[in-house]
């Protein structure tokens, strides 16, 4: 899988900003919403992004990662019972 981002690098801005980025396999663990509209999630694995490639004569930042299992989990995701969070 690959995770592109598009942004404006500024003499390293980016990377401080951005980074670390972690991407979290995550189940819902309730239809209901909390009161601000937020779901709750169960995870069990996380993977961590430190540093970033740039795209050369590009503004965007590349950062990729493997999943095991990707047809299962793409499978998952489209059921709508596996969630893939990135945040930074």
């Amino acid at each position: 899988m690959s995770v592109s981002i598009s942004r404006i690098v500024n003499e390293g801005v980016l990377s401080q900003s951005l980074f670390p980025l972690y991407i979290l396999l995550a189940r819902v663990v309730s239809d209901v919403a909390v009161a601000e509209y937020s779901a709750v999630y169960r995870f069990r694995r996380a993977c961590i992004l430190t540093s970033f490639t740039g795209i050369e004569g590009s503004n965007q930042a590349q950062a990729n990662f493997v999943l095991p299992e990707i047809n299962k989990l793409a499978m998952e995701a489209k059921s709508g019972s596996l969630a893939i969070l990135l945040v930074s």
